[in-house]
Parts: C-alpha cells; structure tokens; sequence
C-alpha cells in the first residue's frame, strides 16, 4: 500500500494494484449512498483530490460495481434501504 502524496488526511491509503479498465496509478473510489447529496460531495472532493470516482446509490447496485470495478477504496453508508453496509 502507498500513502496518497496530495491527500488531505495522512490516514487515507489505497492499494497501487494495477486494473486493467483504468489507469493503474489513479486510485479509484467507490462511493456507496443512497443520499445523492453526499455522493455529489463524496464525488467533488474526492475528483479534487484527483481519484476517479464510481457511485452507486444502494447497496445491490454497489455490491456488482465492487465485483465489476475492484475499486482501491469503497466509502459505504451504513444504513442503506434493501441491503446496507
């Protein structure tokens, strides 16, 4: 695991594995809300931070885009309709 050198928190490591439907040195971050709010805010900070960013908006919908995508990271709301975190 390499630490993100432009990160805002020094606590947020992702894996440098390589995918092959990406670039290999842009982590990828699966945002999983039902609030589409908070996955527009997860989404414009984290593109800020320059990480490509998937969403999904429940919990079936972000369970295939984890098996689809391999994501570095997956932001997951706790408390989700039909299956949560």
């Amino acid at each position: 695991m390499r630490e993100l050198a432009d990160s805002p928190s020094p606590l947020l490591h992702l894996s440098s594995r390589a995918h092959e439907h990406r670039d290999a040195d842009i982590p990828t971050v699966l945002v999983v809300d039902d609030e589409l709010p908070l996955r527009l805010l997860y989404r414009f900070n984290l593109e800020a931070a320059g990480l490509i960013v998937i969403e999904a908006g429940d919990g079936p919908t972000g369970l295939e885009s984890a098996k689809r995508s391999r994501p570095d990271l997956i932001l997951l709301d706790v408390m989700m309709p039909v299956l949560d975190g």
